[in-house]
């Protein structure tokens, strides 16, 4: 099984986004049946909604929906779900990402080509035709799916496996099939919170309420807080929780849609993680912010050969950093990188 190859928009001549497009339309690596993302080294929280998911047998199939506003970590407790039912479903584990809140969200068609077809063959075109191959592929085995960024219900429906498969679904509202298990992924509590940062800067212990508070106890905002004191270790606790302090009083009030940055109106993306982003971001070499407003070029994941041509970043020196301190992710099984969605937002908005 293999992912079909990404493009960024084509332009003309030499172009930078010309570049970008050729380096984007080669093929990813080939996937396997077993397509999950890596498990994390260590899961923190979702302690309810994990105890519910293990009381139910799960024998016959069925679907776990997840919903919530992004980067409360949805992803990651999808993926963590996946592998705690994978010896029920060990015949294959598929993982789709239909982007629905990107410019270019995945069809359905295409979605299904990403688990029968290899890139080059040709995906029917029939409707019909199409459901009939994907639901005689999984017939009589136990299949588990991974189906990221739903937007409508018909959705789900065409790519439900047959009886006795597994799927568990992200969206950022409640879209659920009848019958299925569905439950919000709302912020982390105060002391989960407390704990994944602990979990990536022990030296913040002290400090890892307030930080945590700061951050809205969002996953995505502590991992980046925690991952930029692991990076620089010698930085002041009390500097970052005065900035991080200061970038939370200029997004108030709650329903202001718009912060003051330099004399101009920027739109609040994410309260909780455009507050440590905007601090972070201050304290970037100037090399390395030119590298991230680069990056933000590409139109989907890259390779390391692909950011060293486009940004000049010899060895990928400045890219590794911003891995480093959870700016940019990293796919190790197509070895790949990619923005969480909110930064690229971020990032987007600022280039």
């Amino acid at each position: 099984v293999s992912s079909t190859p990404s493009s960024s928009p084509a332009s003309s001549g030499g172009s930078l986004l010309n570049q970008l497009s050729m380096i984007n339309s080669k093929s990813y690596p080939a996937l396997s049946t077993n397509q999950l993302p890596q498990k994390l080294e260590a899961f923190f929280g979702r302690k309810d909604i994990i105890h519910e998911v293990n009381n139910k047998s799960w024998g016959s199939g069925g679907a776990i929906c997840l919903f919530g506003k992004r980067a409360t970590g949805k992803t990651t407790l999808a993926v963590e779900l996946a592998y705690q039912l994978t010896s029920k479903y060990s015949d294959a584990q598929f993982y789709i990402d239909l982007k629905g809140d990107s410019d270019k969200p995945l069809p359905v068609s295409k979605a299904i080509g990403h688990v029968l077809f290899n890139p080059n063959e040709a995906i029917p075109s029939d409707p019909y035709e199409l459901s009939e191959q994907y639901s005689a592929s999984f017939r009589g085995k136990r299949i588990l799916i991974v189906l990221e960024n739903v937007k409508k219900l018909s959705q789900i429906k065409q790519l439900m496996p047959p009886k006795f498969g597994m799927m568990i679904v992200t969206s950022e509202t409640k879209i659920a099939p009848p019958g299925s298990f569905s439950r919000q992924v709302k912020q982390l509590h105060p002391d989960e919170g407390e704990l994944l940062l602990f979990y990536f800067a022990p030296g913040a212990k002290q400090d890892a309420a307030e930080i945590a508070e700061l951050c809205g106890h969002s996953p995505l905002a502590i991992a980046i807080a925690g991952s930029f004191l692991k990076a620089n270790s010698g930085f002041s606790l009390s500097h970052l929780l005065n900035q991080l302090r200061e970038e939370r009083r200029l997004m108030k009030p709650e329903g202001d849609e718009y912060i003051k940055e330099e004399n101009k109106d920027v739109e609040i993306v994410d309260r909780d993680v455009q507050a440590i982003f905007n601090t972070v971001k201050k304290e970037l070499k100037k090399e390395t912010a030119t590298v991230l407003r680069k990056l933000a070029l590409f139109a989907d994941s890259f390779d390391e050969k692909a950011e060293e041509n486009i940004c000049g970043d010899r060895g990928s020196e400045h890219l590794k950093r911003l891995v480093s301190m959870k700016l940019i992710e990293y796919d190790p099984l197509n070895q790949r990188y990619f923005f969480h969605e909110v930064i690229r937002e971020l990032v987007t908005k600022e280039v």
